[in-house]
């Protein structure tokens, strides 16, 4: 069958006189997806299913008005369905989008992207995002030839949270790959920078989040070859029993994929190892002191996902492959700290990585700008 994909199909002409930032679809919790998109001006829309039930259902939900910013409840993408609909502004031609689910057979692979740290560089922002156009460009060409259903983003997805100007850079340079791909991302440090109210970032939840996701920054996502964890490792901003709460959600989620024989990817900023000194801040050592047992227990967690410290490493401890993906967008650190857990590392290059899942296996195949091949390496069950 075909695999989760979104089709745009509209003008450019359309786009520029229409959307400050084009439609996109992100995953809430429990699989329950949202369009989102901003206009230019305070418009009125309308969302048109070819599903009448689902129409009716979608203007149930959501009440239309006139304004510039709109998330809109699609609801959730089951298995081996097409859900395909249209977006009229004001008096406009459809913005015309199809969304085809996921296999419903655990057999059948599931595939995502995984990319991170796709922010600016603050001494040479125009270096930043010439990194992540190259990457999104080169996403946007495998793409072609490549069956993906969604992409996951680690963090750190602008320079500074609180600076709308780096959500609308990244949005642009992004759409490239979210024309196709509906996304779910973990809270980075730096999607709190600048935010009014500290502790809170306004504009990520605005943009990647919806009501009912946790305020914690946790998100919960299942599907029948996998279950994905992502985890808020920002602890500076959360207090200890809202960590605690967090490590417990995740010992409930691992034991209720267990019960049924299926493997969790736990997604997150911050990483366990790493060959740069990222591996002795005090967030990376909370995290092998609190979280490293949690994921050792659970017997059910192959592969954990990571970013900030922007160099790609792949390290191995007993059995558990932790992959920090390589910077697409911000300043590449260099690797001067001895990681006796690492088994691949490249330094100072932009990569994003395809990861293939299903009941017998994980296959992570990582690429450069260029879209030549940096490493495959495979987890077997």
């Amino acid at each position: 069958m075909k695999f989760l994909m979104i089709l745009l199909l509209s003008s450019l002409c359309f786009s520029q006189n229409i959307f400050k930032i084009e439609p996109y679809v992100i995953f809430s919790k429990n699989n329950i997806s949202y369009l989102a998109f901003e206009l230019n001006a305070p418009s009125l829309v309308r969302v048109k299913l070819s599903s009448k039930v689902r129409q009716s259902i979608i203007n149930l939900k959501n009440r239309f008005e006139e304004k510039k910013f709109y998330k809109l409840k699609v609801g959730k993408l089951k298995c081996d369905r097409i859900y395909d609909f249209e977006v009229k502004v004001e008096d406009s031609k459809y913005h015309k989008m199809e969304v085809i689910s996921h296999p419903c057979d655990e057999a059948q692979s599931l595939k995502f992207l995984f990319i991170t740290d796709t922010q600016s560089i603050k001494s040479n922002p125009r270096l930043g995002y010439s990194r992540h156009r190259n990457i999104a460009k080169a996403v946007m060409d495998k793409l072609e030839d490549q069956d993906v259903n969604f992409a996951v983003h680690a963090g750190d997805v602008v320079s500074k949270g609180g600076n709308s100007e780096h959500w609308l850079k990244f949005f642009d340079l992004a759409r490239m790959y979210l024309e196709k791909l509906p996304m779910i991302a973990a809270l980075g440090n730096h999607d709190y920078h600048g935010e009014l109210e500290e502790g809170n970032p306004q504009n990520f939840n605005k943009y990647l989040r919806a009501k009912p996701d946790s305020l914690l920054g946790n998100v919960y996502l299942s599907f029948p070859q996998v279950d994905l964890l992502v985890h808020n490792t920002n602890y500076e901003h959360l207090s200890e029993k809202e960590i605690q709460e967090q490590f417990k959600w995740i010992e409930r989620k691992c034991l209720k994929a267990k019960l049924v024989s299926k493997k969790v990817i736990l997604v997150s900023h911050h990483p366990a190892f790493s060959s740069t000194f990222g591996h002795i801040t005090k967030d990376t050592k909370y995290i092998r002191k609190k979280l490293l047992p949690i994921i050792e227990k659970s017997g059910n967690i192959p592969l954990v996902l990571s970013g900030h410290v922007h160099t790609y490493e792949r390290s191995e401890k007993d059995g558990i492959v932790y992959l920090n993906g390589g910077s697409s967008g911000g300043i590449m650190n260099p690797s001067r700290y001895k990681n006796k857990y690492s088994k691949f590392l490249v330094r100072f290059k932009p990569t994003y990585s395809l990861i293939e899942v299903n009941d017998k296996f994980i296959n992570i195949e990582t690429f450069d700008k260029k879209n030549e091949l940096v490493e495959e390496h495979k987890i077997n069950f």
